[in-house]
């Protein structure tokens, strides 16, 4: 008795899964996409996973005329921060440890932790935030994690990083390219200013 119950309740999953996929192969073919019956997936001829999502994330980052030096968790940074108290506005420098990069694109966050009178202080900044003015790295840390969140039970010399010794020719070469690629962004913006100002006056002339 047993055997025949297991054996119907297979059955029934089996044409359960053969309906689910005809239906599923109907609504492919109803919508105009290709369908691939050998290998049992949908193939999307005109649009590839992660073109539109990556274009778009490219076309974000054009915007912001943001341009921050290489850091990693471990580095201890100073960030200079606009504030805003009443009517008036000042930059405020937190200095500390960075602890955590998270996100990725014009969503990238880092988390900074410093200590202040024995109490640990974190706070945690959009990396593309038109409130942070500047971003200093002051030491660069060795470290073997991507979250330092071991820091919050340490005190004292405990909770010291390292001075990084190796692996710095490839953060200078980074670096390197950075500022690389910043002057020649500003070199083209200046480049397409005289341009624009050229055609302007002609333009004028001319009428």
């Amino acid at each position: 008795m047993m055997k025949k119950l297991v054996g119907m309740i297979a059955l029934c999953g089996c044409v359960q899964a053969f309906l689910l996929a005809g239906s599923t192969t109907s609504l492919v073919k109803e919508s105009g996409l290709r369908w691939s019956e050998k290998r049992d997936e949908i193939v999307l001829s005109s649009l590839k996973t992660g073109t539109i999502m990556d274009n778009f994330k490219a076309s974000q980052m054009a915007k912001y005329d943001i341009d921050h030096p290489f850091f990693q968790p471990g580095d201890a940074l100073v960030v200079d921060v606009e504030i805003t108290e009443g009517s008036t506005t000042r930059i405020q420098k937190f200095a500390g440890v960075c602890i955590a990069k998270k996100g990725s694109g014009t969503t990238q966050t880092f988390t900074v932790r410093k200590m202040s009178a024995g109490i640990g202080v974190e706070r945690t900044f959009p990396l593309y935030s038109p409130l942070v003015k500047g971003i200093a790295v002051t030491r660069r840390g060795s470290v073997r994690r991507s979250k330092l969140y071991y820091l919050r039970e340490l005190t004292g010399k405990s909770a010291r990083i390292k001075e990084k010794v190796r692996g710095l020719n490839l953060v200078e070469r980074l670096e390197s390219e950075r500022l690389v690629n910043a002057e020649a962004k500003k070199k083209a913006q200046a480049e397409a200013a005289a341009a624009a100002a050229a055609e302007g006056e002609q333009s004028q002339e001319e009428a």
